[in-house]
């Protein structure tokens, strides 16, 4: 075996004195031979150093970048959270809203009901007045036709025995006197002898402006009244040509035709009236007056009907097409 190398004198491999030049078994070694490991390491970490300077910048301008980045993007996410919010809160305010209307409305909804069953109960109450008032009224109207009625019949009974002349011309500053004188004239005309049986004369009022008016001539019995008026008719009848006229009752001056019928009612006025024009409308042939009541018949042999009222023209329309 080769024996162990030793290591040169004068050098430890612990000596820490790397300034000491350094020898060798064959001499001294150059100091450009030498190469300095120290200088060489010392290279190397500035290079390191530089490096981890670059590195360190690049780091930061991303770090910064980022930072930027999330700033922004956190901007942005608070903008779209505060729009969130305020649509948030909108929509809150907005439920309320509609919780209030829903609330109104239910409120309304209960008082509508409430009024409508008040009203259903007053329109109750309403239509138990009504008809209340309906058979009162019912029976006011059937009271009151019976006192028209009863007035109706006094006032016939009062006239019955009372004629009236109608047209006769009036006269400035007229007496009782001239009114019987006409009468009187109107009896001898007709050929008639009931002069002495005028209980009453008077001349109806009549307008301001109106140059004539009926004169009513009321007799002492019913007898003298209707003998008078049968008289009357049957001298109309013979003399077509020369109806009763204003020369007949004594007047001069141009003749002028009079008309002379029982002393009616006005009740019964209009009923003669209406009763005239139905006649001629339906085609009857008989109209008349009898005790101051209307009388129509449609033609000979066939049954009279009495004008009660004005219901009685419609009845008779009716039963005239019931029959036909």
């Amino acid at each position: 075996m080769n024996p162990a190398r030793t290591p040169p004198k004068g050098l430890s491999s612990s000596d820490t004195n790397l300034n000491r030049p350094i020898t060798s078994s064959v001499g001294p070694i150059p100091a450009s031979k030498i190469t300095m490991r120290a200088n060489s390491k010392r290279g190397r970490v500035e290079d390191s150093d530089e490096c981890k300077s670059d590195e360190c910048n690049s780091f930061d301008m991303f770090r910064n970048e980022m930072k930027d980045m999330l700033s922004n993007w956190m901007k942005q996410h608070d903008k779209k959270l505060e729009k969130l919010d305020k649509g948030l809160a909108k929509l809150d305010n907005l439920e309320m809203g509609i919780s209030d209307i829903k609330t109104g409305m239910k409120l309304s909804n209960d008082e509508i009901e409430k009024s409508l069953g008040v009203l259903s109960a007053q329109m109750k109450d309403l239509d138990i007045k009504i008809d209340s008032l309906d058979r009162e009224w019912i029976s006011t109207r059937a009271k009151v036709e019976e006192l028209e009625e009863r007035t109706e019949s006094i006032e016939r009974v009062i006239r019955k025995t009372s004629l009236e002349i109608r047209g006769v011309p009036k006269k400035k500053k007229e007496k009782r006197e001239d009114l019987l004188n006409m009468v009187n004239c109107l009896i001898k005309s007709v050929g008639s002898d009931c002069s002495n049986e005028i209980k009453d004369i008077y001349r109806l009022p009549s307008k301001a402006n109106a140059t004539t008016s009926a004169v009513v001539a009321e007799f002492t019995n019913t007898f003298a009244k209707d003998k008078l008026l049968k008289v009357i008719k049957q001298y109309n009848t013979s003399r077509p040509g020369s109806q009763i006229n204003t020369r007949h009752i004594g007047l001069e001056g141009p003749e002028m035709t009079l008309f002379i019928l029982e002393h009616l009612t006005p009740k019964a006025k209009r009923l003669l009236f209406l009763a005239r024009d139905f006649a001629r409308t339906e085609n009857y042939q008989y109209c008349w007056i009898a005790n101051g009541r209307i009388f129509l018949r449609k033609k000979e042999g066939d049954k009279y009907t009495i004008v009660r009222n004005e219901n009685t023209f419609q009845q008779l329309r009716e039963s005239y097409k019931i029959d036909n």
